[in-house]
């Protein structure tokens, strides 16, 4: 993972916390398959970030929304 070692033992902390109380986690920083694939070590349920879509407005998020839902 990018950063520190202390960096990464500070979010895999937080993960296994969450992950004990039985909270969501949603991990910032899937903005590289490199950096996903090391944030998929930790026990989070899902991820944010540009490798998965690039900021957009409302309107592309509702277009991009009738897109993927119009085949169903």
């Amino acid at each position: 993972m990018e950063g520190s070692a202390q960096e990464r033992a500070v979010a895999e902390w937080l993960s296994r916390l969450a992950s004990m109380r039985e909270c969501r986690v949603i991990a910032k920083g899937g903005e590289s398959k490199e950096m996903r694939d090391q944030l998929i070590a930790f026990p989070m349920v899902a991820f944010q970030g540009n490798d998965f879509a690039k900021p957009a407005s409302e309107e592309q998020i509702l277009a991009w929304i009738d897109r993927k839902t119009a085949g169903q």
